[in-house]
């Protein structure tokens, strides 16, 4: 057990885990990089690790994370490289959260065309 605990990096991307998985990560306070990209993590799955944690990579593209996720992200003090690609975090909430964590860099890739209503040209 001793050494799931001193776990430091952890890869689930492009894995099926989702919110009741992330649960299970709540105890991992030596982990410093977590990559979640592309999986089915919600805002409520990153209440679990936004505890006490060595936390200072979080790679979240592609995940279902929203801005309700910015005040538990906040409190991830070591945090510094976050990426957030294809989530529906938005530039407030990024500005948010790099007001609360001054450390942190935020990646949220290229920007992506709006989607166009058809309806509009009716």
């Amino acid at each position: 057990m001793y050494a799931i605990r001193s776990l430091k990096r952890l890869y689930l991307n492009h894995t099926g885990i989702g919110d009741s998985g992330v649960a299970h990560l709540a105890g991992l306070a030596n982990l410093e990089e977590l990559t979640l990209q592309h999986t089915l993590v919600t805002d409520e799955g990153l209440l679990s690790i936004s505890g006490p944690t060595s936390l200072n990579r979080l790679y979240l593209d592609d995940t279902a994370i929203t801005d309700k996720s910015i005040p538990h992200l906040a409190k991830l003090h070591e945090l510094r490289w976050i990426t957030l690609s294809g989530t529906a975090v938005t530039g407030t909430g990024v500005k948010t959260l790099e007001h609360r964590l001054p450390k942190v860099r935020t990646d949220r890739g290229p920007p992506r065309p709006e989607r166009v209503d058809s309806n509009q040209w009716h």
